[in-house]
């Protein structure tokens, strides 16, 4: 297949925003109906032009129905991404440099953690089993940067959520478990945030 003959695109005549707006005032019924279709057929276009769409989480601050809500008062919202290698390392670093501008036709207002765009930690290894099974875990190793802090009290439940949400989503396709260590300690990044004193590292 040319995928620069078959899979060209023309441009819309419509901004992403005059078109997220149509789509909103659209019922309820018809316009999940909308979406569900427009997803299923860019999926299909991106496999046929040797990309794979990857899925991640950004933040909404205002609610959303069926959304998971962190940390506070915000919620998760899946986003996808075409891209040509769609590893667990891919999809992470996808979503450290993900600018929620790009991603409008999710919704106005979208934000994502600043410890991602300040670069309070950074991805020291990733470890993708050959064949995932339930005994063979996807495993991923943080690792805080010197000089580096976070930024406010809202955003360490906010790139927890965004970060552990987006490994389970990419494991959870693949049928196997998986685990985060911050520091090369998986209770590090358990207890990350908590004000309780009840998680001991």
């Amino acid at each position: 297949m040319n995928c620069r003959k078959k899979c060209s695109i023309q441009k819309m005549p419509l901004s992403h925003i005059e078109v997220y707006n149509t789509i909103m005032i659209m019922p309820h019924r018809s316009r999940a109906t909308l979406l569900i279709a427009i997803t299923a057929s860019l999926s299909l276009l991106l496999t046929a032009c040797g990309t794979t769409p990857i899925s991640f989480y950004l933040v909404s601050p205002t609610p959303r129905t069926g959304l998971q809500k962190i940390g506070c008062d915000e919620y998760l919202i899946p986003v996808t991404k075409p891209v040509s290698n769609p590893t667990l390392q891919e999809t992470i670093k996808v979503l450290l440099a993900a600018d929620p501008v790009q991603y409008v036709q999710y919704g106005s207002g979208l934000i994502t953690a600043s410890a991602f765009k300040d670069g309070y930690f950074e991805v020291d290894d990733t470890i993708e089993p050959v064949a995932p099974s339930n005994s063979d875990p996807y495993r991923v190793y943080l690792k805080t940067v010197p000089g580096k802090g976070l930024t406010g009290a809202c955003d360490t439940p906010r790139f927890k959520a965004q970060l552990t949400e987006t490994i389970r989503t990419y494991a959870e396709k693949k049928n196997a478990p998986f685990s985060i260590a911050l520091d090369g300690s998986n209770k590090k990044w358990e207890c990350l945030g908590d004000e309780s004193g009840r998680c001991q590292q």
